[in-house]
């Protein structure tokens, strides 16, 4: 929980509540009344109410922050106290990955500093204070910003020849992995334009890619304006196991058709989404709206999977230094983190 705190309120707070005061205090009001006072039940009360009216003024004002500039005064992994120079006090929580890049050797108590804060009032980047933040501009940011109809048409579900770009129909030919494979539905490739089905019968010819077309393979699908596979070429790729190909299409196609009770149930919990925990699928699904930003589902649905690598980490759907999901690299291949803002890994 996140907390402003006066010193001079603390400082008023210490005094009122002196044991001796307190008391006397409370038997003085309860023999005016003709009652007999329990002092430890009245002092809980007080305290409760005390405690109430400030989280709710402090969690108020603190969502209407952007920005706090004041001094360390203590910090450990994953949170933050800040003093600012008004002697307000802030205790702040840190998402995974803040970023840190413009501190020489990190955070350390007494130096004076500037966090930047998500909707949710935790802090995402920490830098010097008196310094600006490097890198986009709001006004660049809007310009990428993802539209509500730019989402409904990536959720559309999976795309056919006629719903590709100008450009690329007139190329007649584009790039992708397999994900799904099969002559009497249709096989879908996941391309830069999203998951795309193709018909491939026994005309299309197949020769250089050994006569078959199998999930997880890289492919160069040339085809025609009905969305028939005219040839299919073989091209190199970065997953080198087409079973991990595969999965990471699974859940491409989940977001492409917003189906999130099916990507829910490819997750690996509890699971941490920007630093707060989600213990199970139906926790994940209330919080849907948040987690499938517009970002997100841009950054899952046009993923290259020519270019995605298997890393160390796992498998990167989107940009492992932007929103996306990350399926662990161990056979199992389950969702094991998701990022939805931009982070920067340390």
């Amino acid at each position: 929980m996140k907390r402003i705190i006066s010193n001079e309120n603390i400082k008023q707070m210490v005094k009122r509540g002196s044991a001796a005061g307190l008391i006397m205090l409370l038997l003085g009001t309860s023999i005016a009344c003709g009652k007999k006072p329990t002092a430890v039940e009245t002092t809980a009360a007080t305290e409760a109410a005390t405690e109430a009216a400030t989280e709710a003024e402090t969690t108020e004002a603190i969502n209407d922050l952007k920005e706090i500039t004041g001094k360390v005064s203590d910090a450990a992994m994953h949170s933050l106290v800040l003093e600012d120079k008004d002697g307000k006090t802030y205790e702040l929580s840190l998402v995974d990955g803040v970023d840190t890049s413009m501190l020489q050797g990190g955070v350390e108590v007494g130096m004076d500093v500037t966090v930047e804060l998500d909707s949710a009032g935790d802090v995402i980047s920490i830098r010097p204070a008196g310094t600006e933040l490097v890198g986009e501009t709001e006004e660049a940011e809007s310009k990428e910003a993802v539209s509500s109809d730019e989402v409904k048409q990536l959720q559309s579900g999976v795309k056919t020849v006629a719903d590709l770009s100008y450009d690329v129909q007139n190329a007649g030919a584009i790039s992708g992995v397999v994900i799904e494979a099969s002559e009497e539905d249709g096989t879908i490739v996941q391309t830069v334009e999203g998951p795309v089905e193709f018909t491939v019968s026994k005309e299309t010819d197949k020769s250089a890619v050994g006569g078959k077309v199998n999930p997880g393979d890289g492919v160069r699908v040339f085809f025609n304006e009905d969305g028939d596979a005219l040839s299919l070429e073989s091209m190199d790729m970065s997953i080198n196991n087409p079973d991990a190909a595969v999965a990471a299409g699974e859940v491409i196609l989940d977001v492409a058709n917003n189906d999130f009770k099916s990507f829910a149930s490819k997750v690996q919990y509890p699971i941490l989404v920007d630093g707060k925990e989600y213990a199970d699928a139906e926790a994940l699904e209330k919080a849907k709206d948040s987690i499938w930003t517009p970002e997100l589902i841009k950054a899952v649905v046009t993923e290259d999977l020519l270019k995605t690598a298997a890393k160390d980490a796992g498998i990167f759907i989107g940009k492992d230094d932007g929103p996306y999901v990350l399926i662990n690299n161990d056979m199992v291949f389950e969702i094991s983190g998701i990022a939805v803002r931009k982070v920067v890994q340390n």
